[in-house]
């Protein structure tokens, strides 16, 4: 009798991480676990455990699409001895953004934590590198380029807070890529932004961003509508910045081809300037 196998091989993309995550184990104070009745599901309350994560940029907090082992709550259950499957992120990071992430295996400590955090009794705090330099002052902000397409798309200027507070509805408008964008359509979104610091040399700004709605994408989005994108964003960063990289590919190439020639004294013929120039094109 024939036997007809198949074999699935299953491919990650790549993800940059340190030899080990940093991660920190919080027992929650027996006053918590009496207050919420968490005993009952806790004979004894050490296993009342939070596991504070140093998430790493390009990882993924939790499986999704074709990130499986190369996610989070995988590589933080393999670090620490826990069960495949057992830890649950009890918030959510980009897969870009680099942060604080709390996980537990505990089903009511994550209703617990996300409770918490839906009721604002804890505050978000993102920090960002954005292009150009972000206003400090109202009369600053008068030089916003934004977008009129949106009319219910709004920024004001809160002096007591010394931060731009932005209004602007954001839909999921591109569900493979995640795209989102401020449409009239989209659910309501609100923000809220500061100025840390400003680095003439470079045109950057540190920036602090606070969430006040939890919008997939939120701060990016509304920051690309102030004209401020953040610094290295594929999706929002804009067709300046795409092309910024292709141009840096090429440079790339072509340093590699004069280094080449340089060290051993003949024509690199495995890389022509002519083809690092239509690099441009795979780019």
């Amino acid at each position: 009798m024939d036997t007809i196998s198949r074999i699935v091989h299953w491919y990650e993309p790549p993800v940059i991480v340190p030899s080990s995550i940093s991660v920190q184990k919080i027992k929650i104070p027996d006053d918590i676990i009496s207050e919420n009745s968490l005993c009952d599901n806790y004979g004894n309350s050490n296993e009342a455990l939070i596991y504070c994560c140093d998430k790493p940029a390009s990882v993924p907090v939790h499986p999704a699409g074709p990130y499986l082992a190369n996610s989070l709550t995988m590589m933080v259950e393999g670090q620490v001895g826990l069960e495949p499957r057992s830890l649950r992120p009890c918030h959510r990071l980009d897969r870009c953004t680099s942060g604080l992430t709390i996980c537990t295996t505990s089903q009511a400590i994550a209703k617990l934590i996300q409770g918490r955090l839906d009721g604002k009794t804890v505050q978000k705090l993102y920090l960002a590198r954005v292009k150009g330099k972000f206003p400090s002052s109202e009369n600053e902000c008068q030089n916003f380029m934004v977008s009129k397409e949106c009319a219910s798309a709004s920024w004001s200027w809160m002096g007591d807070k010394c931060c731009i507070e932005v209004n602007a509805p954001i839909k999921n408008i591109d569900p493979i890529k995640g795209y989102r964008a401020i449409c009239n359509d989209g659910k309501h979104s609100t923000s809220r932004f500061s100025l840390v610091s400003y680095e003439e040399t470079s045109d950057m700004s540190i920036v602090a961003c606070y969430p006040v709605t939890g919008r997939g994408h939120q701060l990016r989005v509304h920051l690309q509508w102030l004209g401020h994108a953040i610094h290295g964003d594929v999706l929002y960063g804009g067709p300046n910045y795409l092309l910024s990289m292709k141009k840096d590919a090429i440079k790339a190439l072509v340093d590699a081809s004069k280094t080449g020639e340089e060290s051993q004294g003949l024509p690199n013929k495995l890389i022509s300037e002519n083809a690092a120039v239509s690099a441009k094109n795979l780019c």
